[in-house]
């Protein structure tokens, strides 16, 4: 896959932000990243943007009550 710096030119699509896994979209054919040249960006071929965001969606659902528990520990001691 081909990577993309922060502030550059790209075309319409869906791009992972490198190291936080943020999806961020760019529209238009002459749209730009966000970021600084420090930013790196994967862009994601749109038949694997849906099976991706779903199975963020899933880890998201299954992992934030254990963060929750996690949080109330550290807060209550």
């Amino acid at each position: 896959m081909r990577r993309y710096k922060g502030g550059k030119p790209a075309k319409d699509g869906f791009y992972l932000k490198k190291g936080e896994l943020e999806i961020v979209t760019v529209e238009g054919e002459n749209g730009r990243l966000p970021g600084g040249i420090e930013s790196e960006y994967i862009k994601v071929p749109d038949v694997l943007f849906v099976p991706l965001a779903l199975i963020r969606g899933v880890l998201f659902v299954i992992f934030l009550p254990y963060v929750a528990l996690a949080i109330s520990a550290l807060v209550l001691g």
